[in-house]
């Protein structure tokens, strides 16, 4: 059973992302590594090299500086599925990291999905607001079988509320030069194609960002997603793009996110390439160090 893992970076050390960490951990079980670069020019490339590791392959699909849409994320997460040549793919992110102790229980779970005939096995995602406060956020698709189920795709799913990164049967339709199918749920006709495993994925989100870095990221973020009338239309939602507005949005949302925290960890419970990482980088006004709820 050959493993891949595809990860979408770009710039993401002016971004503050742990995208080397993330890159690291996945190598940890991934035989192969497919990181899809949108034209990164702030040394991401460079410090990705000089990980020096033959498993890593470098593929380039261009990200917009300006006026994208949500649906450049769909296109890039295919580009980065269609470039893997394993049995089975992990959808990996730049805040995305695993625990090295983890990862015999990872592969032994995968392993007997597989042989359930599973198209899709679930990870557990824990997320952070301070660094110590966790809440499980939720059960994301993470592994796919590409080998067996090679009509998965990233897509949009006009009867499902997913963000275009969840994985869908795709017949062949397209809209907007996206996928278009049925997406794969839980309660729906491929019930039976989900599996899981008990290791959870640890998110760090907007741990090593500041404040500022986020809104203009959300900004950015909010217009991508009201450009795609699959959203706006087909769901009714749209998202504040004013940068007042949004300061005010993402202020709530840290609060929340600290309010819905249950699961509290100690710096020796982090994954261990975190540690140091969290000791040594972690500065006064990142997102991670800030108590965001009374």
């Amino acid at each position: 059973m050959k493993i891949s893992a595809f990860m979408p970076v770009t710039n993401a050390v002016a971004r503050g992302d742990t995208f080397i960490e993330a890159i690291k951990t996945h190598l940890y079980f991934a035989d192969e590594l497919v990181v899809v670069d949108g034209g990164s020019t702030d040394g991401t490339l460079e410090e990705v090299a000089q990980i020096n590791d033959p498993r890593i392959k470098i593929v380039h699909f261009d990200w917009p500086k300006e006026g994208w849409s949500w649906t450049q994320f769909c296109k890039t997460w295919n580009r980065g599925l269609v470039a893997c040549t394993g049995d089975w793919v992990a959808a990996g992110e730049s805040d995305h990291i695993f625990h090295k102790k983890d990862i015999p229980r990872l592969l032994d779970e995968l392993k007997r999905e597989e042989e359930a005939g599973r198209a899709v096995v679930k990870v557990q995602k824990l997320q952070s607001c301070h660094w110590q406060s966790w809440s499980s956020k939720s059960q994301m698709y993470y592994f796919l079988n590409k080998a067996k189920f090679p009509q998965i795709r990233y897509g949009y799913d006009p009867n499902n509320k997913t963000d275009l990164c969840h994985p869908i049967w795709w017949g062949g339709d397209m809209i907007d030069d996206i996928p278009q199918g049925v997406a794969i749920m839980e309660r729906g006709p491929h019930e039976g194609l989900i599996g899981g495993t008990g290791v959870p994925l640890w998110n760090y989100l907007w741990t090593f960002k500041t404040f500022e870095m986020v809104v203009q990221e959300r900004m950015k973020a909010a217009r991508a997603w009201n450009m795609f009338p699959g959203f706006t239309q087909g769901y009714g939602k749209s998202f504040p793009t004013e940068e007042a507005d949004v300061r005010v949005w993402i202020s709530q949302q840290l609060e929340s996110l600290q309010k819905k925290s249950n699961r509290f960890f100690d710096l020796k419970d982090h994954p261990e390439i975190m540690q140091q990482k969290l000791t040594s980088e972690l500065k006064q006004d990142h997102i991670g160090a800030k108590i965001w709820a009374e």
